[in-house]
């Protein structure tokens, strides 16, 4: 988990930092849409048939959607640091971060 967040976040910083937020929002659901859609393999037992183990395919695709999330994650948070006022950005990061891993464990309870 926290290894695929900080690929995300270098993977962002890498090459998608210059991409229009609109762009990168619409590119990030397509993704994180067709990811989702591959769940649909494991669910019909496809993997199996094609010799890829169920604990190899969940991880595969469990770790691209980490990575995905974070591609998403990252523009609003940049957004986020424009519209707040000055030397408060930290706050309004620590916020955003506080109501996420929050919304994640109440997720996955």
């Amino acid at each position: 988990g926290a290894a695929c967040s900080l690929l995300g976040i270098y993977s962002y910083q890498r090459w998608l930092k210059n991409w229009t937020y609109r762009g990168l929002l619409l590119m990030t659901n397509l993704v994180y849409s067709c990811l989702c859609i591959i769940d649909l393999i494991m669910y019909k037992r496809l993997n199996v048939r094609w010799g890829i183990p169920d604990h190899a395919f969940v991880l595969s695709t469990g770790s691209m959607e980490t990575i995905v999330q974070y591609w998403w994650w990252m523009p609003a948070v940049v957004i986020l640091s424009q519209l707040c006022p000055r030397g408060m950005e930290a706050t309004m990061y620590a916020l955003l971060a506080g109501c996420s891993n929050l919304g994640s464990s109440i997720n996955a309870n």
